[in-house]
């Protein structure tokens, strides 16, 4: 039986669930939020016969920039609402 790329995949994921069990409950949403991105990747990713040794190193290395990225994401939606505020008042 052949696994489809979504079923490799969700194999992945599913072994770093400990991982993610470990982490505080904010961190985990971002990370199980990250690791649902994955699957958009599935065909990619299904082409790689079996993992780093050091797949947890670049798992955090991952998971760091995925957080940096949504705060920045977070601060120009913010920045966005204020710059619009000031152009509706100007008018």
């Amino acid at each position: 039986m052949t696994l489809s790329p979504d079923d490799i995949v969700s194999r992945i994921i599913g072994s770093w669930q400990g991982y993610s069990d470990m982490m505080r409950a904010q961190d985990r949403q971002k990370f199980e939020k990250m690791m649902r991105k994955c699957y958009k990747y599935a065909s990619s990713i299904e082409v790689k016969a079996e993992p780093f040794e050091n797949d947890a190193l670049f798992m955090v290395l991952i998971f760091e920039q995925e957080q940096i990225i949504e705060w920045l994401l977070a601060k120009v939606v913010e920045l966005e609402r204020k710059e619009g505020g000031k152009a509706d008042s100007s008018h």
